[in-house]
């Protein structure tokens, strides 16, 4: 099998490109440096270089693809609206269209459940019942949501099979996020726990939310389906959190945000 990848030299996607070779299949995925030329060649892949921003090589990376998987999107919790629009909303049309266009079979979108809608129900949420509007204050989950649409739209009149892949929280080496910014709003003392803490987070080792990606490539029952993806950890908020300061050398994390307040 021939897979193309998106995202591959990032947190995500290097673990994907890994099981994919790993498994015997062809990888062809899209470099936009030549730092990320390098890595993905040293995992085995063939690198084809461009960028989502600009359209180059897409439909180079796309030839002769059984599956596409796109993992690549501005991975931030905050930041301007109009860089996720550049590089997770834009970039996303630029390659379902490139996927639509070279007739690749497959496309598995790599989601967030942060496209989630809070609520307070108490219910853990699910693609069977959640709503998907996000917040104003979560550009994240807002483009993470676009994405999920522009696939859709482009990919149903084509005849190409979708899945949205629906992640909780990934955790794992080379998490630059948590390291840039976990470490930087602890030392700020601006990290605090939502509500008492006990709630259980729907966590994901980087290396099983891989190996679920990849299954729901090479699974033809995976077409049209849309996928909650967390382990089976009984871990709640706090013992998260305060797991990442020990590792980090930070003290626990005592504040704890409630409706309109803040208390240790």
């Amino acid at each position: 099998m021939i897979a193309a990848v998106t995202g591959g030299s990032g947190f995500i996607g290097q673990v994907i490109v890994k099981l994919l070779i790993e498994r015997g299949h062809t990888v062809q995925a899209l470099a936009r440096s030549d730092a990320a030329a390098q890595f993905l060649e040293s995992l085995g892949a063939n690198v084809v270089r461009g960028d989502l921003q600009a359209d180059d090589n897409l439909d180079r990376l796309c030839q002769n693809a059984d599956v596409m998987f796109h993992s690549a999107a501005r991975v931030d919790m905050s930041g301007r609206m109009d860089e996720f629009q550049r590089v997770s909303i834009d970039g996303t049309r630029r390659i379902v269209a490139a996927a639509v266009q070279q007739q690749i079979p497959k496309f598995i979108y790599v989601s967030s459940a942060g496209i989630y809608t809070p609520d307070n129900s108490g219910r853990a949420y699910c693609a069977d019942y959640s709503p998907t509007v996000p917040r104003h204050y979560n550009p994240y989950g807002i483009a993470k949501a676009a994405g999920e649409q522009i696939v859709r739209e482009l990919c149903r009149p084509a005849g190409v099979d979708w899945t949205m892949m629906r992640l909780g929280f990934v955790y794992g080496p080379e998490c630059r996020w948590i390291l840039e910014r976990f470490v930087a709003m602890m030392d700020r003392k601006q990290l605090v726990i939502m509500g008492n803490g006990r709630n259980r987070m729907a966590t994901n080792y980087v290396d099983d939310a891989a190996r679920a990606i990849v299954l729901a490539g090479l699974t033809q029952a995976s077409a049209g389906k849309i996928y909650d993806v967390a382990s089976d950890e009984q871990v709640s908020q706090e013992q998260f959190v305060n797991a990442i300061a020990a590792v980090l050398g930070r003290p626990p994390i005592k504040w704890k945000l409630q409706i309109g307040r803040a208390h240790v």
